[in-house]
């Protein structure tokens, strides 16, 4: 099933749905978790982080220019990139000569990595099936594995998913990936046929020119790597579930991801229950990380 007002069905009806995103917060450590999906508190103010915009304005960008009603129309696109990211652009640091420092997350390189994937790709005429769908199918009894699928294509092969990976790492792991056995998943489900897909890495980096920077990576798995993919989920829910039901959601002590303080340090650092349930009243608000909704 796809769309997202299948999955909103499902989610008021009270049938568990997980995704990647989730599922690798509680490897991360499940009382982040339980914060985060559980709970759903996010930080009342956010921590600026350009990167993230970058990739979100980006893949904004990608969807109008595939997009049957604005298609290949590098403006628009290119517009749109700037209005979803100029208030995040990253603010450049003054050397020591007292001059302004080259940034990686900037409008203008930005605009650069998209005209030369534009280029590249002008003549890519592969059909476009749907853009930015959300796809759920059941993967273990009656709960359901979710994920939302940035290009599906119809190609004289079958159909093939598509992602695109806004990002300064230019290895990217494809195996094991468990966002892309996701996808290979939902689709090969939804379908009934044996689906591939194709990453498309943009990269970030202020060194290299964006030509340089744009690379097509195929995605292939085989039975049996998509069966320890699927056995991994079905465990790692279990685990989430089997916390829900005793209402114990260990700390990992993992408390830098990507070099930084998690949000939630306050929290399992504070001395008392009352000091805890004041800061969460205090530092935090209530969204519930929802990637597949309308809005």
């Amino acid at each position: 099933m796809s769309k997202s007002n299948i999955i909103q069905e499902l989610r008021a009806q009270k049938i568990p749905i997980y995704d990647n995103s989730s599922i690798k917060t509680f490897t991360w450590c499940p009382r982040g978790y339980f914060y985060r999906h559980e709970l759903g508190l996010e930080p009342s103010t956010p921590r600026l982080n350009p990167g993230l915009h970058f990739g979100i304005s980006g893949h904004l960008a990608m969807e109008s220019w595939f997009s049957p009603d604005s298609y290949k129309d590098d403006q628009k696109a290119l517009n749109i990139f700037v209005d979803n990211f100029h208030e995040y652009e990253e603010v450049a640091k003054i050397g020591a000569r007292g001059k302004p420092l080259k940034t990686t997350h900037s409008i203008i390189f930005g605009c650069s990595l998209l005209e030369a994937y534009f280029n590249k790709y002008r003549n890519d005429e592969r059909k476009v099936l749907s853009l930015e769908n959300a796809y759920a199918e059941e993967i273990t009894e009656d709960t359901y594995l979710v994920g939302k699928i940035d290009k599906l294509l119809e190609t004289s092969r079958g159909l093939k998913f598509c992602d695109y990976k806004f990002t300064k790492y230019m290895n990217y792991l494809l195996n094991p990936n468990p966002q892309m056995c996701g996808y290979t998943f939902l689709v090969s489900k939804l379908t009934g046929e044996k689906v591939n897909g194709e990453v498309d890495i943009i990269g970030v980096s202020k060194s290299k020119n964006p030509n340089e920077l744009l690379i097509r990576m195929p995605v292939e798995y085989s039975e049996f790597s998509l069966s320890l993919w699927k056995e991994s989920v079905v465990e790692q829910i279990k685990s989430i579930e089997r916390c829900r039901e005793r209402g114990i959601w260990p700390q990992s002590w993992d408390c830098k991801p990507f070099f930084r303080d998690c949000d939630y340090l306050p929290l399992c650092t504070s001395s008392s229950k009352e000091v805890h349930d004041e800061m969460v009243s205090r530092l935090f608000v209530i969204k519930f990380w929802d990637p597949f909704g309308e809005e």
